[in-house]
Order: C-alpha cells, then structure tokens, then sequence
C-alpha cells in the first residue's frame, strides 16, 4: 500500500486502486498537467520579451483569478507587508512563474515509498501525518529522470530494451513527470540491496 496527501496540511491517507484511477484520470489532474506544461514550456519565450506569448497568459482567465486570491492574501510577512501587498509589487512575469510553481504544486501528491501511522499533529490532531518518525517504508521505490531529451516514451522504450528480465519484472509503474521532459519509475525495492538509496544506484 501506498499515500497520497490532498494537501501540505492535511494528513496521508491510504490509496485504493480506485482513489488512485480517481486521482490520475480526473479533469482537474488533467487539466492541471496540460496547463503547467503549457506555460513551463512559454516562460523561456516570454523571459526573452514574446508579447504576444506575454498578452495571453496575461488574460488568461484561471492566472487572472490566482493573481487576485494571491493579492487578497493579507497574512503578513518578516518585513511588515501582506504576502498580498508582496505579490501586487511583482513584474507580471514573476508573476507567472509563481502560478506555474502553483499549478505543479496543486497537483495529486502520491507517496509511493511509504504509510504513515497515526500521531497527533502540532495542535493535537490525530492523523497520518507525513511524518518521519510515523513512516513505514512499503517496500517501494522511486527513481526520477529529469531534463529528458526527446520523446520521454521513446527514450523510455529504449532504456527498458536494455534491462534484465529480473528488473523488468520489479518494475510496476512508469510515467512522464510534469514537466513532460521527465520519467518517475516505481519498482520493487530489493532488501538484500540496501536502502532505497542503495536500490536506486543499483537500478540504473
């Protein structure tokens, strides 16, 4: 079994096969992976002074509403100003990097190395915190390929060509990282290996 967490300050929760389908294939993930590679992929170009690139974001209708929860926002900071007055003074293109980071960041986190028992949270809330203390490993581990080149899916089919039948077999899930130039692979830890760490190097 594995966790997600719907949000840094909720508790884990344990993932069904059917919450984890709910989690991948609803329109809100979809959406979300589409519009950050979207932008990810438009804030070099815009970076270099693309106005038209700049012009559409700009009015785009979810970064126009994000920009105004984010200015509402009157918690107050080390130097006296709301974290609202902070971002009003942003160049738009900052701006739009900062809702790139949200979108990524809004997306479903999924654990997959671990559980976590019950234990009282800093205010006494009894939960799943993502705690280090409560983690129980699950005999899972994950290896990230970032800056890809290339069709992820290719390089992948390539990579996988190459691999011992024993491998292939530890492996249960891959798939391309947010950013659409990345991979996460998910397979069976070996004991006899070591640590994750140690099944990580050992994997490549």
């Amino acid at each position: 079994m594995f966790c997600n967490q719907p949000r840094f300050d909720l508790p884990t929760a344990i993932v069904t096969a059917e919450i984890f389908n709910n989690l991948v294939d609803s329109a809100q993930t979809k959406w979300l992976t589409t519009t950050h590679r979207k932008l990810r992929e438009a804030l070099p170009a815009i970076l270099e002074g693309n106005e038209e690139l700049l012009n559409q974001w700009v009015s785009d209708e979810n970064f126009m509403k994000f920009c105004q929860g984010q200015e509402a926002s009157r918690k107050k900071t080390s130097g006296g100003k709301s974290k609202g007055e902070l971002f009003k003074e942003l160049p738009i293109e900052k701006k739009l990097q900062t809702y790139c980071d949200n979108l990524k960041k809004s997306l479903p986190f999924v654990i997959f190395i671990a559980t976590y028992v019950e234990t009282a949270s800093a205010s006494g809330k009894l939960g799943c915190w993502r705690k280090q203390a409560a983690c129980r490993l699950n005999g899972l581990c994950v290896i990230d390929f970032d800056h890809i080149e290339g069709d992820c899916r290719e390089v992948w089919t390539e990579a996988f060509a190459k691999l011992s039948d024993e491998d292939k077999a530890r492996i249960l899930l891959v798939y391309i990282t947010p950013s659409g130039h990345g991979l996460k692979v998910v397979f069976m830890a070996d004991v006899n290996v070591g640590n994750l760490i140690d099944n990580q190097k050992a994997f490549l």
